[in-house]
């Protein structure tokens, strides 16, 4: 049976959507590296386990399929290319599940003409082993209002995940990319999960990244006020169970990071948009030493 969606890279975010899309009574083939049979989903509440139709090699994909969410990390992008060729026509939409703002021109190469749609993710999970996260709160995708985003939320009807059409996409992009900025980095840095910023002094360097981002996404558009900055980090340090960020995982693990995608693309945005970044820099620079770049 040919799947409604397809699932490339299914690790924290990607095998959580999946998941909630299987309990919705979506048909979801899962794109992976590494073989699982079953999806597990737990939180402090309860436990979701779901079956899982997997595929580790994308020359068993014998047709284009009309969907597929990205759920790779943005410098791990060219890696998804023998799927994407396989799985992508004229007539299928690509949504990228991937930080930053540049997405869409990362994928294009790679999707034989699909239609690349860029997402905002809000997914705090954590990968335990293939198929298996541990969420710490509902995941959301924002997608821009079009046609074809309204079909492909059709796809989740659990309050656990969702996707949300909107027509200012703009602002939640930079909404996003401003927490992104806030807590990525410094927690990566210092090797701590969210509950950092319950020190005074980052709080108040959390606070001052969030201005800055939101500074250029007002630039660029966005209707955001970056003097509620302070307000967000207290909501971010307390938040349950004390997850950490991508970058955090990431670092913990000996891994590269997504330096470049997140602080690279406000820096890129910033020199275009001629608003000064230098927090901004400073962290991106940390992380690229720090992974070798």
């Amino acid at each position: 049976m040919q799947p409604d969606l397809a699932v490339v890279g299914p690790g924290a975010v990607g095998a959580f959507f999946a998941a909630h899309a299987v309990a919705s009574g979506t048909s979801v083939l899962a794109c992976a590296r590494r073989g699982f049979d079953q999806y597990v989903v737990e939180s402090d509440r309860d436990v979701l386990r779901l079956d899982a139709e997997v595929l580790t090699d994308p020359t068993l994909v014998t047709r284009p399929v009309s969907s597929v969410l990205v759920a790779i990390k943005s410098h791990h992008t060219a890696s998804a290319a023998r799927w994407l060729e396989r799985l992508c026509g004229p007539d299928t939409v690509v949504v990228a599940a991937q930080n930053g703002l540049e997405a869409t021109e990362r994928l294009q190469p790679y999707v034989n003409g699909a239609t690349v749609v860029q997402s905002v993710v809000y997914c705090t999970t954590e990968l335990l082993a293939p198929g298996h996260t541990r969420r710490y709160g509902s995941g959301v995708l924002w997608v821009p209002d079009t046609p074809a985003m309204e079909r492909f939320a059709t796809f989740w009807a659990t309050p656990e995940a969702q996707v949300r059409p909107t027509a200012n996409f703009t602002t939640e992009a930079w909404r996003k990319l401003g927490f992104n900025i806030t807590t990525n980095g410094p927690t990566a840095l210092t090797r701590r999960r969210l509950s950092v910023f319950a020190r005074p002094d980052m709080a108040a360097l959390g606070a001052a990244l969030l201005a800055e981002v939101w500074g250029v996404g007002v630039a660029d558009g966005a209707e955001l006020d970056p003097g509620e900055a302070p307000s967000h980090l207290a909501r971010i340090a307390g938040l349950p169970g004390d997850p950490g960020t991508s970058t955090y995982y990431d670092r913990m693990a000996g891994r590269p990071t997504e330096h470049d995608a997140i602080y690279g693309a406000v820096v890129r945005a910033g020199r275009r948009l001629g608003v000064p970044t230098p927090l901004t820099e400073a962290v991106w620079a940390l992380l690229a030493a720090g992974d070798g770049d």
